[in-house]
């Protein structure tokens, strides 16, 4: 009876029956590292209609959040190994992902800070592509030259940052690792 119940939620939701193979390609594109890349931020936040695309199958990106949701309520996700791993849940690109995009196609245009910040477990290649490839989502924007190399990139970042908001918050930012001096990305 139970199974039922939920079996038909999910059909009201357009998902398909716990058991359906599908449910484990959502597993398996929530565990991609590819998944978790600061670049996919901006595709899903500016496109008006994103879909997933995992092998020869896509889905539509407000599917792929249900799907997410059902996946947690279900207790499906392979998430203690994850979060050891990550530092957060196999559902949390997805939930911030979504937020981040609602907000964008409303017209909420955040300050970078506060998007490095909440992007922050994302991955990128190099430490100033989390704060370049964010800033088409901002309200402001730093100078940006790859050229100037990531110490001197952040110091802008950073001195930018305090002008721009008097504070010194983003200085939380900064950790010493054995007598160098960064700001965490």
């Amino acid at each position: 009876m139970k199974n039922r119940l939920f079996n038909g939620l999910l059909k009201a939701y357009g998902l398909p029956p716990r058991g359906d193979p599908t449910w484990l390609g959502y597993e398996k594109i929530l565990a991609q590292e590819w998944f978790k890349r600061v670049w996919i931020i901006q595709e899903v936040s500016v496109s008006r209609h994103p879909k997933v695309m995992y092998r020869q199958r896509q889905v539509d990106w407000d599917q792929f959040v249900t799907a997410t949701m059902f996946l947690e309520l279900m207790n499906a996700l392979p998430d203690a190994e994850f979060k050891q791993k990550h530092g957060f849940g196999m559902s949390y690109p997805t939930y911030v992902l979504e937020n981040q995009r609602n907000e964008f196609q409303d017209g909420v245009r955040h300050d970078l800070f506060h998007l490095v910040e909440r992007f922050r477990p994302f991955l990128q290649t190099k430490p100033e592509d989390k704060v370049i490839s964010l800033q088409g989502l901002a309200s402001n924007t730093v100078p940006v030259d790859y050229a100037m190399g990531p110490v001197r990139f952040f110091a802008t970042y950073t001195f930018d940052t305090i002008m721009r908001t008097s504070s010194l918050d983003i200085l939380e930012n900064v950790e010493c690792n054995h007598g160098e001096v960064r700001l965490c990305h």
